[in-house]
């Protein structure tokens, strides 16, 4: 079982390494994360769809408010 998780984790860093041009020290501890917060990849995919789109809602809220702000001034 040990020798299982250690090989899932040697390989699942050697992926990350390659893919997004990790160092080795960064990619060891990205795929600790992964397997020490018990966490599946779905809810890490979740988490992450969530965090892009409260992201985008800022943004857009900002935009609008800045764009009302100038309308405003503007006269409008």
């Amino acid at each position: 079982m040990t020798s299982d998780i250690i090989s899932g984790t040697f390989t699942t860093t050697l992926i990350f390494q390659y893919l997004l041009g990790l160092t080795m020290l960064k990619t060891t501890l990205l795929s600790a994360i992964f397997i020490l917060s018990g966490c599946t990849a779905s809810d890490w995919i979740s988490a992450a769809g969530g965090i892009m789109q409260a992201k985008d809602d800022h943004n857009r809220s900002t935009m609008d408010s800045r764009i009302k702000a100038a309308n405003k001034a503007a006269g409008y």
